[in-house]
């Protein structure tokens, strides 16, 4: 009888060791999904900036870039743009001949972003350097 007491308390202590293994795997794998969803998250949000630009980065650039498109002679009188995958920009704008009052219109030209910001940068050293000419 002595024999069975000991052997179902041994059972016993078996089971409860073995679910504390059980809760002590889930409690590991809660974790490991904790981090694979940070990192999952992480790489989209990185992915995003690479494939997107931010609006206010867009509301910034877009009139610059606009501006010096149509040079001194049009004043820009409306403009938006349409943020694209693979950092390309859907712009569309109306401006007016400062002389004339002629309209100029552009609907749904895309320009990638990086060629935005080339134009921008030559325009500023091109200002620059008629500056120093001066």
């Amino acid at each position: 009888m002595n024999n069975v007491g000991d052997e179902n308390e041994k059972d016993e202590r078996q089971m409860i060791e073995d679910s504390k293994m059980n809760f002590k795997d889930l409690i590991d794998c809660i974790v490991f999904f904790i981090i694979f969803i940070g990192i999952l998250v992480y790489m989209i949000s990185g992915f995003s900036k690479i494939l997107f630009v931010s609006d206010e980065k867009m509301e910034q650039i877009v009139p610059k870039y606009i501006s010096i498109v149509i040079g001194d002679n049009y004043e820009l009188k409306e403009w938006e743009y349409e943020n694209g995958f693979l950092r390309r920009v859907e712009i569309s704008y109306i401006a007016v001949n400062k002389k004339t009052n002629e309209k100029l219109e552009v609907i749904h030209d895309v320009v990638r972003y990086s060629d935005m910001e080339d134009t921008i940068a030559k325009e500023k050293t091109r200002k620059r350097l008629e500056k120093k000419l001066e």
